[in-house]
C-alpha cells in the first residue's frame, strides 16, 4: 500500500492507475460499426453517392445469409431506395483487401432476395464491384463483408445510379485464348 494516503496527490496518483486499470481490457476491444445489424443499416440517399465504414469489430446476425457466396462472417449494412427505374453499380474500389457485397430486396433477414453479389470484382484491390437493374421506389439493402473474419478493415462504398441504364462498358482486359486443331 502506498505511503501517506493522507496525501491528496498521491491518492490522486493512485485512482488514476486504478481506473486505467479497470477500462484498459476494455479499451482493447474493437468498437461494434454502428450499421453492423440489418435493422441499423446505413441510408445512402442520392443518385452519386459515396461513404465510408469498417468491418472492424463487425459481426454475424443469427440467420444472416450468405454474402457474394461466403458465409456471414462481419457484415455491415446500407439501404438505398431507387428513385426511379434504372440501373447501378456498387463499387468497393479502395477497401480492404476481400471486401464484399451482397445487394437483396426485403425488409428482414428472413425474406431477403439476393439481387446480385460480387467478391473480387475489382481485379487491382481484390474487393467486391457489381452492376444491377432497380425499380422505382424499392429499397435495397447492401450487405458489405468480408471473405474471412481475419481479413477487416476500412471500406470505401461507392453507388452511381443512372436511368434508364449504363453504356456498356469492358472492366477487365480479354484474356487470350489459344485452341489445338483436332484431327478426328
Amino acid at each position: 500500500m502506498i505511503k501517506n494516503m493522507q496525501d491528496p496527490a498521491k491518492r490522486r496518483l493512485w485512482m488514476s492507475w486504478a481506473v486505467c486499470l479497470l477500462i484498459w481490457p476494455w479499451s482493447l476491444r474493437a468498437q461494434i460499426p454502428v450499421n453492423d445489424t440489418l435493422a441499423a443499416a446505413k441510408a445512402l440517399v442520392g443518385a452519386v453517392v459515396t461513404d465510408t465504414g469498417t468491418t472492424v469489430g463487425a459481426t454475424a446476425e443469427a440467420g444472416e445469409p450468405t454474402h457474394a457466396g461466403y458465409g456471414a462472417s462481419q457484415s455491415v449494412w446500407w439501404t438505398w431506395t431507387a428513385p426511379s427505374n434504372g440501373e447501378v453499380i456498387l463499387d468497393l474500389a479502395g477497401s480492404h483487401y476481400g471486401a464484399l457485397a451482397e445487394v437483396y430486396t426485403g425488409k428482414y433477414l428472413n425474406e431477403l432476395v439476393s439481387v446480385g453479389g460480387n467478391a473480387f470484382g475489382n481485379p487491382d484491390d481484390w474487393t467486391g464491384r457489381l452492376r444491377f437493374a432497380v425499380k422505382s421506389g424499392t429499397s435495397y439493402q447492401i450487405a458489405v463483408d468480408t471473405y474471412s473474419s481475419g481479413t477487416v478493415g476500412p471500406i470505401k462504398l461507392g453507388l452511381r445510379f443512372a436511368s434508364p441504364a449504363f453504356t456498356p462498358e469492358i472492366t477487365q482486359q480479354p484474356q487470350g485464348q489459344s485452341l489445338e486443331e483436332r484431327t478426328d
